[in-house]
């Protein structure tokens, strides 16, 4: 179990809150136990999993580990303590639970709208308003998004 913040591996986790990290790595982090339980069919780029212990204290929880440890085989799994994983978190209240994913590269093969429109937002720039554009699309049917360069970056903690 880590326990220091200042252990290396965590440092370099925590330089992923910052756009140019994650654009020089090609990856990013979701943190929280629904956007994991959602990546559960994303196997193959999910790189690390970070945990606290207290998170199989709850059944949702122990759930979560349980899959997420039968689908993430290959990534590197990382027992912190809650300390060292609130130093992470973006959030005031983590939930015991981050992944860190590799971007995925896509083409507009990928981008064929399959079940409804495909939207395009030029220079958006709040992560707030991506975040709500990205909950509308999907609970409005939406295939996708796509966004122009200069636009805020999707991968950021406060979409």
């Amino acid at each position: 179990m880590i326990t220091s913040r200042t252990n290396p591996k965590i440092k370099e986790i925590r330089l992923l809150k910052q756009a140019k990290n994650r654009e020089a790595r090609g990856e990013y982090f979701i943190e929280g136990v629904r956007l994991v339980e959602e990546a559960l069919g994303e196997a193959g780029f999910v790189r690390q999993i970070l945990y606290s212990p207290r998170l199989e204290g709850n059944s949702r929880g122990a759930r979560l580990l349980s899959a997420a440890r039968r689908k993430f085989q290959e990534a590197e799994w990382i027992e912190v303590d809650d300390e060292v994983l609130a130093s992470i978190s973006d959030t005031r209240n983590h939930q015991g639970i981050l992944a860190i994913l590799k971007k995925r590269e896509w083409t507009w093969k990928d981008m064929e709208p399959r079940k409804g429109p495909l939207l395009c937002f030029h220079d958006l720039q709040d992560p707030g308003n991506l975040g709500t554009i990205f909950r509308v699309v999907e609970a409005g049917g939406g295939s996708g998004l796509i966004l122009t360069s200069g636009s805020v970056d999707p991968h950021s903690p406060k979409v």
